[in-house]
């Protein structure tokens, strides 16, 4: 696939949201920085839509968007038949926001692996659970990391092929520290933005060969 460049630099309205974010949990915020943040919410609330582009890709051929199409597919199944695991077995459920939910498909080397992220809120631990499945098989023993700080290991069975999976308890505190922003300060669609900056943070690696560490969660 070859990427297609944007026609202009107009800010994503995710980037504006975050900044208005970050401006109203400030106890320190200047009179210049509510005054902007004032100007935002005055032009979103009198602009019906909001004109911006997004990157893009083009495919080289028809069977390459063809064979992309049907791992979208396969990949939807396995991230459905994973979140059942995990408890979430109606779409009800799913579409609930009570608690917060985020899923992610990814879809690399080639069109030929596939990977599932699924972020929930826990209440009660206080903490976002972000589980990751790797939806094709690798071998030996795998690890989730955050920023190369954290890894919990996972085993699998040596000499043997698994579809590695992870999970990690990210602590609402830490989106102050990561982030800048009080988690229990914002609305659910905010807290969905979130999970979508925090899917970026995690990556699951696992040994593709016996000793030849490589990501499981790729771009």
């Amino acid at each position: 696939m070859a990427e297609i460049p944007l026609l202009d630099s107009n800010e994503h309205p995710k980037a504006k949201m975050i900044k208005l974010m970050d401006i109203l949990t400030d106890e320190d915020a200047t009179a210049e920085d509510m005054k902007e943040a004032a100007d935002m919410i005055s032009k979103h609330e009198t602009s019906p839509e909001e004109q911006f582009e997004i990157p893009a890709v083009k495919f080289k051929n028809e069977q390459q968007e063809a064979d992309f199409g049907e791992q979208i597919k396969l990949a939807l199944t396995d991230l459905e038949d994973y979140v059942k695991t995990k408890g979430i077995v109606t779409f009800e459920q799913l579409a609930s926001e009570n608690p917060v939910k985020y899923l992610r498909i990814k879809i690399s080397g080639e069109n030929k692996r596939r990977s599932g992220i699924f972020l929930q809120e826990n209440l009660m631990k206080s903490c976002t659970d972000v589980f990751i499945k790797n939806f094709f098989e690798t071998h030996g023993i795998s690890i989730i990391s955050y920023r190369r700080f954290s890894k919990y290991p996972i085993i699998a069975p040596e000499d043997q092929k698994v579809k590695a999976e992870g999970h990690f308890e990210y602590s609402f505190d830490s989106f102050w520290k990561d982030y800048g922003v009080s988690y229990t300060a914002i609305d659910n669609e905010e807290r969905k933005v979130l999970y979508h900056l925090l899917s970026d943070a995690f990556n699951l690696e696992v040994q593709e060969k016996r000793n030849f560490i490589v990501s499981g969660w790729i771009s």
